[in-house]
This record gives structure tokens, C-alpha cells and sequence, in this order.
């Protein structure tokens, strides 16, 4: 169509209704067959100031915010986030809902349709928008934990990169300088005449460097009280199961607030509840007919735990890489990846995931011995 770029392969083009957002504008969901969860919100001055202030993994800025529409009286933790638009993640959402006793659903947000932000609105305090931008609307997964949770994101899979990815040529120069202060000795002769590298050499030099590619996953980042988050250095420095575990140990998991209750027992307590989700969402990835023919890329596991323990919960979110594979090609999740394999490692990444709060389990029954 005039107008539009090009889509890649495997990726889709969603036409949907919008819904413009202005200062007195309900916000109304979209999703078919949930009626009774869209009745328009019926306020006057409404505050629209919606910056997420939980990131941990530096998503932010006016790319994820907070939609206190329907927020939660007592706790005033908004049962929805919008999130900048992406065709492609839409279609995986609007294809998840489709599967509607997939077991993945338990572990992922719900899908709520497309809006604008209007004229004139303020944006995450940034000042008014030029001009309306699109979000998609989807559930807070921490809505049901009390303020201020423990947050942990890690990156799920093998690989952070897309097939298509790997053919473009564009050369970064800001790429090249985190190569650089990365590793000096990384770049090729012709990456430092240029200084500059593409993103695919970029993305893999990264994946390598963090163990993502041996591992299939890397914690992306850890945050919590609203305010507190682990250096990225920190986490990056950790590159095995052992090492990673401890991070983890120390940086994740929440003190006890209840008097009596000591700081070891909710720990031990959270590590158990971890166990259990990872397990629970292994079953589910290995029988859901949803991600059966996709390859999962840039995806990761939010691990949430309550300030004070022990509720914890674990969720699959990211969907913007995640493809359909093309027709005939079958994807096992847990082979190496080769070009034109399609293959994620997902399975790796579960496995090691696994292995890992397994470590922490014993870093702490030793600690308590």
C-alpha cells in the first residue's frame, strides 16, 4: 500500500479500530467477548501522567507507562499498562487470545486494543505531544502485589537478534563504541576504519560476551522499592549458573518486614514459589500449541516478588521479535541455532533458568546449615 514500508518476512500488518485519548476521554477497550470489562471510564480531569516508574530493564520513557483508569482503590496500582505499538506483538497477542485454553495465558499479560494519545496530553511529563501515539493497551501483570515489588527481567533464548536482522548492512557507529567499551580488542581492521558496526555483529558480540548465546538467558536488569536497581556492570560480570545465583541471592530476594519472621525464611520461601512457577511454565511452553510454530526472540521472563514475600510469580512477556516459522519448518527449542534453522534455544534457556534458582536454593540451605 502507498505509504507503508515493506513488511518482513513473518511479520503482519494489524488493522484495528483506535481510540483516541484526550483530556476528558474515557479509555475503552476493544478486546471481542471481555464487554463486561470495557465499560467506558467515566471521569473528568482525568490525570494522565503515566510514566512507568518499575523498569528493570531500562524500558521506559514514554514506551511503557502506567493507565491509572480502573486503579485499585486501596492500593493505587493501575490495573493496565500501555505500551507503544507494535504490528507484530499485537498479532501475537491477538493470536494468544484466539487459543483460548492455551496453558501460556496464565503466564502472560492480556490484551486490551489499541489507543492514541490525544492532543495536548501530558506524556510521562515530558510536555505534550505533537502529534497522537499509538499504544497498545495490556494487564499490569503487578497489579495483584503490593507497592514497591521485588522486579527481575532476563532474556529468554539463545539468540537476541532475528533472522532478517542478520542481512542488514547498516553500520552503527553507536554500536561500535559499546563494542569498544565492551571489549577494545573486539572490532574487525574494517570495523575500525569505519568505527562503526552492524547490529547483528553488535547483538551477537553481545550475546557471546553476556552468555546469553551459551546459557539462553541473561538477567537484563533487577529493581525494587520503586527506586533501587542493580548496575548493569553487576550483572553483566556474572556469567555463570554460580555466579548468576548469587546475584540473584543478594540483590532479588526480599527481606522479611514481619516481626519474628527472619530474612532467611522468606527468602527460602520465595526460591520455592520461583521452583514452582518455572516448572509449571516449562509444562505450559512444551505443550502450547501457540508457540509451537513460532520462534521466541527478544522475549523475557518477569520474575516479581512482593516486598515482603512470599508471594512470587513469574510471566512471559516481549512479543515484538517473536515470529510465526515459515511453512514446513519445524522448531524443537532446544538445538543450536544455524541461519534458516529458526531454532531460539528457548528450552535452554528454561532449563538453565531452572538450574540457576536451584543454585539458590543451595547457596541457601548452605547459608543456613
Amino acid at each position: 500500500r502507498p505509504g507503508e514500508e515493506p513488511l518482513a518476512p513473518g511479520a503482519v500488518r494489524v488493522k484495528k479500530k483506535k481510540v483516541v485519548i484526550g483530556i476528558d476521554t474515557p479509555l475503552v477497550g476493544e478486546r471481542p467477548g471481555d464487554e463486561d470489562q470495557f465499560t467506558p471510564v467515566q471521569e473528568k480531569s482525568r490525570k494522565l501522567k503515566r510514566m512507568l516508574t518499575t523498569q528493570a530493564a531500562g524500558h521506559g520513557g514514554s514506551n511503557i507507562l502506567k493507565d491509572f483508569a480502573g486503579a485499585s482503590e486501596s492500593t493505587g496500582v493501575p490495573k493496565f499498562i500501555i505500551k507503544v505499538a507494535d504490528n507484530n506483538e499485537i498479532f501475537n497477542y491477538m493470536q494468544l487470545e484466539e487459543s483460548k485454553d492455551d496453558p501460556l495465558l496464565r503466564f502472560t499479560s492480556r490484551f486490551y486494543g489499541e489507543v492514541l494519545l490525544g492532543f495536548g496530553e501530558e506524556d510521562g511529563g515530558t510536555g505534550s505531544t505533537a502529534e497522537p501515539k499509538q499504544y497498545m493497551r495490556l494487564s499490569n501483570l503487578l497489579s495483584s502485589f503490593v507497592r514497591g515489588p521485588h522486579v527481575m527481567d532476563c532474556k529468554l533464548g539463545i539468540r537476541s537478534f532475528t533472522e532478517e536482522e542478520v542481512s542488514v548492512g547498516k553500520l552503527r557507529p553507536d554500536l561500535y563504541k559499546r563494542m569498544v567499551a565492551m571489549d577494545p580488542s573486539a572490532p574487525t581492521a574494517e570495523e575500525r576504519e569505519a568505527k562503526a558496526c552492524t547490529k547483528y555483529r553488535w547483538m551477537s558480540f553481545n550475546d557471546r560476551v553476556t552468555k546469553l548465546s551459551e546459557l539462553g538467558f541473561r538477567i537484563d536488569g533487577i529493581q525494587h522499592s520503586g527506586t533501587v536497581s542493580v548496575p548493569k556492570a553487576e550483572l553483566k560480570a556474572a556469567t555463570t549458573i554460580k555466579e548468576i545465583a548469587t546475584v540473584i541471592r543478594d540483590n532479588f530476594l526480599p527481606p522479611s518486614q514481619t516481626p519474628g519472621t527472619s530474612d532467611h525464611a522468606v527468602h527460602c520461601a520465595v526460591v520455592e514459589q520461583m521452583l514452582l512457577e518455572l516448572e509449571s511454565l516449562r509444562e505450559a511452553v512444551e505443550s502450547s500449541p501457540w508457540l509451537q510454530v513460532r520462534e521466541v526472540v527478544g522475549s523475557s521472563l518477569l520474575f516479581v516478588a512482593d516486598a515482603d514475600g512470599p508471594k512470587a510469580r513469574v510471566f512471559l512477556i516481549d512479543f515484538a521479535k517473536m515470529r510465526k516459522v515459515p511453512e514446513g519448518c519445524v522448531v524443537t527449542h532446544s538445538a543450536r541455532w544455524e541461519l534458516g534453522s529458526h531454532e531460539d534455544g528457548l528450552f535452554i534457556g528454561l532449563a538453565n533458568m531452572i538450574a540457576c534458582w536451584r543454585e539458590v536454593k543451595a547457596q541457601l540451605a548452605r547459608a543456613g546449615a
